[in-house]
């Protein structure tokens, strides 16, 4: 009995604890700072440098592309707008906002098949796609 007491005592005051116990403070609760929007100009240099890489089976870009659009909008716009030509990778966009480019110019088919000589084929734009806040290249979409 002597130490039924002392006990009743220890968990009175472990529960007193408890009920005093702080939640979470405000700044935990606030969504975290966005980084800012890239500008036009950024967007822009980047999209060309992009489409001038050509890619695995395109040679680089024959001279410099030229952007004949430039706009913001959002991944699923792209998504829609592009239909099924546009890889399903919006796991790579951290952002909803994207900048998409239209680019023309000049890129060449480079997957000879082993033995041939093909005539390569010619793309003449370019659809390149950029999170909008961290300036990752998403996808870089060539069409004849």
């Amino acid at each position: 009995m002597r130490y039924v007491v002392p006990f009743l005592m220890a968990l009175i005051f472990l529960a007193q604890c408890g009920a005093t116990r702080q939640g979470p403070s405000a700044t935990a609760t606030l969504p975290e700072a966005r980084a800012p929007l890239i500008s036009e100009a950024v967007a822009r240099q980047l999209a060309i440098e992009a489409a001038a890489l050509g890619g695995p089976e395109l040679s680089p870009a024959q001279g410099t592309p030229e952007i004949s659009t430039l706009t913001r909008t959002t991944w699923q716009a792209v998504q829609a707008g592009y239909g099924t030509d546009m890889p399903s990778i919006a796991a790579l966009a951290p952002s909803p906002e994207v900048w998409v480019a239209e680019l023309t110019g000049e890129w060449l088919g480079q997957m000879p098949a082993p033995g041939i000589t093909p005539t390569p084929e010619r793309y003449t734009s370019a659809v390149v796609v950029l999170d909008a806040r961290t300036v990752v290249v998403i996808t870089t979409l060539h069409r004849p």
